[in-house]
């Protein structure tokens, strides 16, 4: 485990940059392994790395940042294909709410697993 959970302040800049990258690495994974016609599970993909890096960095920061950037990178590149931001309401509400509850989840796996 690269990470744990100590009584020492979290760097959490530095996890919320490490966090950005885990993202883009996520959603890099995504579009590399599941078909463009299959963005549910390409979501689902997303949102368990998420909550992988998550649950290792154990830091509230990090965890909620990580699910947000992941939402804008499956927004702008695996549901536009484009880069470009365009939202559509409910079904980009839907997908935000499931990066940042597995982003939340792995969180609290990361701390319940270090005590």
């Amino acid at each position: 485990m690269f990470l744990h959970v100590t009584d020492r302040p979290r760097p959490s800049g530095l996890l919320i940059g490490f966090g950005f990258a885990a993202a883009a690495v996520a959603c890099l994974v995504a579009a590399a392994l599941v078909p463009a016609g299959e963005p549910g599970a390409r979501l689902v993909l997303v949102a368990v790395l998420v909550g992988g890096y998550a649950a290792a960095a154990a830091d509230v920061p990090a965890a909620l940042c990580t699910g947000l950037f992941a939402w804008l990178f499956v927004t702008g590149f695996l549901v536009n294909h484009a880069g470009h931001l365009v939202f559509s309401g409910v079904a980009d509400l839907a997908r935000l709410g499931v990066l940042v509850a597995a982003a939340a989840a792995g969180w609290v796996f990361g701390v319940l697993r270090a005590h």
